[in-house]
């Protein structure tokens, strides 16, 4: 996965895609902290909310809006997961 965060009008974007294919985006994130889109503001993508925070579709280029600071989207980001939804790999 690729991703690149930026801030526009005070608030905090990343960018991301999958290299290779597609897979589900974990984050330890609040729902309520996270928008996703197809594009830039464009159409809203659906998160689903998890234990842990949320998860969402990294496939083709999405852009996430975030109502947190940058380093905290940093943080996530660092520590997210990726699941591919195969059992026993």
């Amino acid at each position: 996965m690729r991703a690149f965060d930026f801030t526009k009008d005070g608030t905090t974007w990343v960018v991301f895609w999958h290299a290779v294919g597609a897979a589900t985006l974990n984050l330890p994130l609040s729902a309520d902290d996270v928008a996703l889109y197809d594009e830039f503001a464009g159409k809203p993508v659906a998160v689903a909310k998890t234990a842990e925070g949320v998860s969402g579709p990294v496939g083709k280029r999405l852009y996430m809006r975030l109502s947190c600071s940058r380093e905290k989207a940093r943080k996530a980001f660092a520590s997210a997961s990726l699941s591919d939804g195969r059992v026993g790999k």
